[in-house]
């Protein structure tokens, strides 16, 4: 393809600061790929900007996670990556109009956590999608005989419901009827961990109840991991047991991120006072590296 005259007009010049990684021979190339996948798509109302993809029904879906990993990988791999990410994006909002769902009342909605990944927040953005925590969003969806689906705020406002009473019902749904099938208290070598299971995707959801499912958790609060839809991993902080728990949280939580089903966060949380903290961690040279909050540090110092 051509890419001295791409379509829609967008200038390849127009390199956003995001994408100065790449150099500009690369950054044509990503784009003419980007270009060429659009052309096939043959979408109307379709436009290619620098940096973005943007639908005819106003939908933006963010280019930037997506050149880092063409960036990372072979040149003959990246028509296929965007193809997969682009256009699962587009057919998942096209999904959101073209759909006929089933009935359903106010009582029949649930909230479910989920990663909160780059390229999927076309889609957030089309279904009226909450941040939760950093890292995690919040959707609101419903349990049907065809399985879980997320409920776009749009189909709130035109079944005539208010949004804030129907994410207020699907919180007290969830809280009220979603329970765990296991509750597991697991050594993990001079520290104990909760293990919450439940068959159900919406049982990291239960975040918000979690005192009401293994008792009170007090002043110095909990570290916490959601790897997933179907489990949470708890600590209460309550003396120098908690390094045991941090060290041996962090690969737990990791792989479990990673086999999933319904992944959530790879990274652990402070939960204090009824709040979520991120607490990143990563695999460094020198082994596991946490990085906790100033007000979580200020409490681990005390416990050293």
């Amino acid at each position: 393809m051509d890419c001295s005259e791409p379509p829609n007009g967008a200038g390849l010049t127009d390199r956003p600061d995001a994408f100065a990684f790449m150099p500009a021979d690369e950054w044509l190339s990503f784009n003419c790929e980007v270009y060429g996948v659009m052309t096939e798509l043959d979408e109307p109302g379709t436009t290619c900007g620098p940096g973005y993809v943007r639908f005819s029904n106003g939908s933006k879906v963010d280019l930037l996670s997506i050149a880092q990993q063409c960036h990372l990988e072979a040149r003959e791999e990246w028509r296929d990556i965007i193809i997969d990410r682009v256009l699962d994006q587009f057919i998942r909002l096209s999904a959101l109009d073209e759909i006929e769902h089933e009935s359903f009342s106010m009582f029949d909605l649930r909230v479910r956590l989920v990663a909160d990944d780059p390229v999927d927040h076309a889609v957030f953005g089309a279904l009226g999608a909450r941040p939760f925590a950093s890292g995690i969003t919040q959707l609101l969806t419903v349990d049907q005989t065809g399985g879980i689906r997320s409920v776009a705020e749009k189909e709130i406002d035109d079944l005539g419901w208010d949004v804030e009473e129907a994410w207020q019902s699907a919180w007290a749904q969830t809280t009220s009827l979603e329970q765990p099938d296991e509750i597991n208290l697991i050594d993990v070598g001079g520290a104990d961990v909760i293990h919450v299971f439940g068959e159900r995707v919406f049982t990291s959801s239960l975040i918000g109840v979690l005192e009401d499912l293994i008792g009170p958790i007090l002043r110095n609060g909990a570290l916490v991991a959601v790897p997933h839809g179907h489990s949470l991993i708890v600590h209460p902080i309550v003396d120098d047991a908690v390094f045991v728990a941090l060290e041996a949280m962090i690969p737990i939580t990791r792989r479990m991120y990673r086999l999933g089903p319904a992944p959530v966060s790879p990274h652990l949380y402070w939960l204090s006072d009824g709040e979520l903290h991120c607490v990143p961690t990563y695999f460094g040279r020198d082994g596991i590296e946490a990085y906790p909050p100033p007000s979580l540090d200020a409490v681990l110092s005390r416990l050293a």
